[in-house]
């Protein structure tokens, strides 16, 4: 015989909160760093470092827009003006189907 819950107490059990909480605050914090001051990236560069760490330590899965958001190669967060260039090339308006070519160049590490 189990304990019987509370009616108004439905609660959603995520395990592992905690360091989901703090990988969020460590993102916020780092996007906060580098919007204040963009000439000096290295703090934001430590905050994305040590929120990836948190995030292999306990084996846990990021949200895809922040994947998105993060250089793979030097662990910098790609903001568009700021670190990161996107440009939108080549619409083909002939065929039925227009296409289009996205470049995305990042000068953080020198790769596109």
């Amino acid at each position: 015989m189990g304990k019987k819950q509370k009616r108004g107490s439905k609660q959603s059990i995520v395990p592992h909160r905690e360091a989901f909480m703090r990988m969020n605050f460590l993102f916020q914090a780092s996007l906060a760093v580098l919007s204040a001051n963009p000439s000096h990236p290295q703090l934001s560069r430590f905050y994305v470092h040590t929120m990836k760490n948190v995030g292999k330590r306990l084996v846990l899965r990021m949200d895809p827009g922040m994947k998105r958001m993060l250089c793979k190669g030097c662990d910098s967060l790609l903001v568009p003006g700021v670190t990161a260039t996107h440009r939108v090339r080549g619409i083909y308006v002939l065929t039925p189907l227009p296409t289009r070519w996205d470049l995305q160049y990042y000068p953080c590490c020198s790769s596109s």
